[in-house]
């Protein structure tokens, strides 16, 4: 008798995450609409993630590593379109000329440049921005008019909004001695913009970045304030060890600095977005616990002294992944709602997407048997005089249909659904990051 499979997350679809689109959609699709997509919602939203794990006979290790694709919603007068492209990066135009991955990216070393001589790799060594990945696959921002395609690496692209087109690349090395760079940039309403960096002190071998990464328990976590005057430390804390893809929000109040974070115990996510990981998760036993992420707030007393002890508050017993807020009104200021998509895939609905009081600790839901949102985007209703009136955009991808890709329009004060729009794709439709909606006035 042949011995039963393994199951441990029978309603979770491992696969959504390790798709490949084979075929662009440059031409619009038009979408099948279901309900009611609201009469002032027009504008455009973009997304970006991961798009192909194979480049000739090789494949990317880890999620991280996968080509960069852009998506396009278009939503107009109760319609909807449907675009994608992959991003023109240097390392996608190279590795698609080799037809093998000659760019060393965060969990996958490369293998020799036929076309790279010795002579450009030492020119290399002093201009960093060029050898390391410019694949641009995590997020979108803007900066005045213009969008970005943004990595934790030192390229960023801008991009045409409407054709997906990649029409410059920026290589902020040639300004800032910085080697990687957060992919989640603070957009302040004068134009600033904020975010954090690192550099290394001897030049960096051939090696993927995620070698380089370790982990210590023993180590605490701290909370470290910085004037955005002088760019000088001000005064720093400490909390348990923990671990963090995502802040929510950060803001002051009453003279306490309140940090919401999406909270890992330990690193471990890391390598569960490995492909192996992936590929394994259903006989992973501890698969669930590496993505176990909850929603935590760290209030601080300014007024307490050097390295003062923050104890973590649990916001929801939910998971929690890609936060956002009414970002325009809320960034930085005294906030009440975030959105987000769960991180359990022990669930009884992986696919959940959560909203959370941070006053009440109320929670709402929203899910559909095997459906995946991706971030759900806040779009604030133009006659809004709540906080959370307006309506969430999902971008959606589906298990057991892969060439099926939509935008859902959910309610964003009850999270019911109003409306969406489907799409059938001519490749598989992968599951995306982090983007942005752009009104029509932008």
């Amino acid at each position: 008798m042949a011995e039963s499979k393994t199951n441990y997350y029978p309603n979770c679809d491992n696969g959504v995450w390790l798709r490949s689109c084979d075929v662009e959609v440059t031409e619009p699709l038009q979408g099948e609409v279901r309900g009611e997509i609201p009469s002032w919602l027009n504008g455009t939203l973009l997304r970006n993630g991961p798009g192909s794990l194979k480049v000739g006979s090789m494949r990317f290790k880890h999620l991280f590593d996968s080509a960069a694709l852009l998506h396009r919603f278009r939503i107009q007068d109760g319609r909807a379109t449907y675009q994608c492209r992959f991003l023109r990066s240097n390392t996608f135009k190279r590795n698609r000329a080799a037809n093998r991955i000659v760019v060393t990216e965060f969990g996958t070393q490369a293998v020799p440049d036929p076309c790279h001589t010795i002579f450009d790799r030492v020119a290399a060594l002093f201009k960093p921005g060029d050898s390391m990945s410019d694949n641009a696959m995590i997020s979108l921002y803007p900066f005045g008019d213009q969008m970005y395609a943004f990595t934790e690496g030192p390229v960023i692209h801008r991009i045409d909004k409407e054709t997906l087109d990649t029409v410059e690349r920026k290589d902020l090395t040639d300004c800032v001695a910085l080697v990687n760079h957060t992919s989640h940039p603070h957009v302040m309403p004068n134009g600033d913009v904020y975010n954090v960096g690192i550099v290394v002190r001897n030049q960096l071998s051939n090696q993927p970045l995620a070698s380089s990464l370790k982990w210590y328990p023993e180590h605490k976590t701290h909370v470290v304030l910085i004037s955005r005057r002088t760019g000088k430390e001000v005064k720093r804390y400490y909390t348990d060890t923990l671990f963090f893809l995502h802040i929510i929000n950060c803001f002051e109040e009453d003279r306490n600095l309140i940090v919401d974070i999406c909270a890992y115990k330990d690193a471990k996510v890391l390598d569960a977005m490995y492909i192996h990981a992936i590929e394994s998760m259903q006989s992973n036993a501890d698969y669930a616990g590496w993505f176990r992420s909850r929603p935590k707030r760290l209030e601080i007393s300014l007024d307490s002294p050097l390295l003062t002890y923050v104890e973590p508050k649990l916001l929801a017993d939910l998971g929690c992944e890609t936060p956002r807020i009414h970002y325009a009104l809320h960034n930085g200021r005294p906030y009440r709602y975030f959105y987000a998509i769960s991180s359990d895939v022990d669930a009884e609905h992986p696919g959940l997407i959560i909203k959370v009081d941070t006053v009440t600790g109320e929670t709402k839901t929203w899910w559909e048997t095997d459906c995946y949102p991706s971030e759900p985007v806040f779009v604030p209703d133009p006659d809004a005089k709540e906080e959370d009136e307006g309506v969430i955009l999902c971008a959606l991808v589906f298990g057991k249909d892969e060439c099926l890709t939509g935008l859902l329009v959910l309610d964003a004060v009850t999270l019911t659904e109003l409306g969406r729009a489907t799409f059938q794709t001519p490749s598989a439709a992968p599951k995306c990051l982090h983007g942005w909606f752009l009104p029509n006035s932008f």
